[in-house]
């Protein structure tokens, strides 16, 4: 209580003044005659980019229906999005976001010239890496396509009574609550369907469920 007395002492109601400046600069430039020609500028570099990676087939390729044209999401048949992002961070690039299906990187007016080269020549250098290991499975890891046990509506499930259990503890039990994997969305438990030794491996062991009594 105690603790929890003193932290309003560290917040503040009232706005970042420097914080709302540099946005309105940002934007200011952005909108101006320059920040306009650095945006094509930078459009133009991605294209390039673009353009390199059309040379490296299924190793390393862009997703072309990524429509934003400064957003390029690398993949790769050799390796996933995580593994490209270590490869990418040891040169000293760091990804937006890596996903098992792949990593995404993000420009903007602010990456100049210099940038881009440095982009295109770590693109380069990574090709060979890649093309020494063998070509994954068609499907990630990640993904499923699975029947789940269905035991009752999940209607019926999500409200009933209920208790929380750990995973290891819900083997054979049916479950109340529903489980996404993020990204995508896709459920991995349902209300109404059976815990199976198959959740027990995607789940993480401390994964606390609520179970229909």
């Amino acid at each position: 209580e105690q603790a929890m007395g003193v932290l309003p002492l560290f917040e503040t109601t009232t706005r970042s003044n420097l914080l709302m400046l540099s946005i309105e600069d940002a934007i200011k430039k952005g909108y101006s005659e320059e920040g306009q020609a650095l945006f094509w500028q930078a459009i133009g570099e991605c294209d390039r980019l673009r353009s390199q990676l059309d040379n490296y087939g299924k190793v390393l390729r862009y997703d072309a229906q990524v429509s934003d044209p400064l957003k390029i999401y690398l993949k790769s048949d050799r390796t996933t999005g995580e593994e490209l992002a270590e490869l990418l961070y040891e040169s000293g690039i760091d990804g937006e976001f890596a996903g098992e299906e792949g990593l995404l990187l993000i420009f903007s007016f602010h990456h100049n010239p210099q940038d881009f080269q440095f982009m295109r020549e770590t693109l380069a250098a990574i090709v060979p890496i890649l093309s020494e290991k063998a070509p994954k499975e068609s499907l990630p890891d990640s993904y499923f396509c699975r029947r789940p046990q269905m035991r009752t509506l999940p209607k019926d499930a999500f409200f009933s009574r209920k208790v929380k259990l750990p995973i290891g503890q819900a083997l054979g039990k049916i479950s109340s609550c529903c489980i996404k994997k993020v990204p995508p969305g896709s459920p991995i438990l349902i209300p109404g369907e059976e815990v199976t030794n198959w959740h027990l491996k995607v789940l993480e062991y401390n994964t606390m469920i609520d179970i229909t009594c």
